[in-house]
C-alpha cells in the first residue's frame, strides 16, 4: 500500500513537471515575440534539424529547433529574435527570411502555390532557365494567401532552390 502511494506521488510530481515546463516554453516564446531584440541568423542542416548561429555583440549563439528542413538550406538566413538579457533564449522566425542584399537575387512568378496545414505553410513551385523548383515557405501571419493568386518570387541566383515569395 505504502509503495503505491509513492508511485503515484512520483507519477503525479513527473506529469507537473512536465506541464509546467510545457507552459514556460510557450510563455517563453510569447516573451520573445513581444519584447525581444532581432538580428539575422545563418541555418545550417544537421539531418532533421536545424542549427542556426547568430551574433550579439560580436559573441556567436548557436541554436538547434527540430522545425521540418524540408526546404531550407545551408547558409539561408533569418530573423531571430533574442532575450537581451540573456543572448541564448531565441526563436528563429522561419516567416521572415533575411534578404541582406537584393543583388545576389533574381525575379520569377510562381507556377503553383497552395496551402500546406502543418507549420502554417505553402508550398509553392517556380521555374529558372526552365527547370521547375518546389519549396516550403512559412506563411506569416499577417499575410492573407489568396490560392489562385500569381505571386513574384525572389530566388539566389548562385543557387535557384533558395528562393521566397515576396508578401
Amino acid at each position: 500500500m505504502r509503495r503505491n502511494t509513492t508511485i503515484y506521488l512520483i507519477s503525479f510530481f513527473l506529469i507537473s513537471l512536465f506541464i509546467y515546463s510545457i507552459r514556460e516554453q510557450g510563455n517563453a516564446h510569447d516573451w520573445l515575440i513581444k519584447y525581444g531584440k532581432r538580428t539575422t541568423a545563418k541555418v545550417s542542416i544537421k539531418g532533421s534539424n536545424i542549427k542556426y548561429t547568430y551574433f550579439v555583440n560580436g559573441k556567436p549563439y548557436t541554436r538547434v529547433t527540430s522545425k521540418p528542413a524540408v526546404s531550407l538550406e545551408t547558409g539561408e538566413q533569418y530573423e531571430v529574435l533574442y532575450d537581451s538579457s540573456n543572448a541564448d533564449e531565441s526563436i528563429m522566425l522561419f516567416d521572415k527570411p533575411a534578404i541582406l542584399d537584393k543583388k545576389d537575387f533574381a525575379v520569377t512568378w510562381t507556377t503553383m502555390v497552395e496551402e500546406v496545414s502543418i507549420n502554417e505553410a505553402i508550398r509553392f513551385t517556380y521555374q529558372v532557365e526552365g527547370k521547375e523548383y518546389e519549396r516550403y515557405q512559412s506563411l506569416p501571419s499577417e499575410v492573407k494567401f489568396i490560392e489562385s493568386k500569381d505571386y513574384k518570387v525572389l530566388y539566389q541566383s548562385k543557387n535557384p532552390k533558395v528562393a521566397y515569395i515576396v508578401w
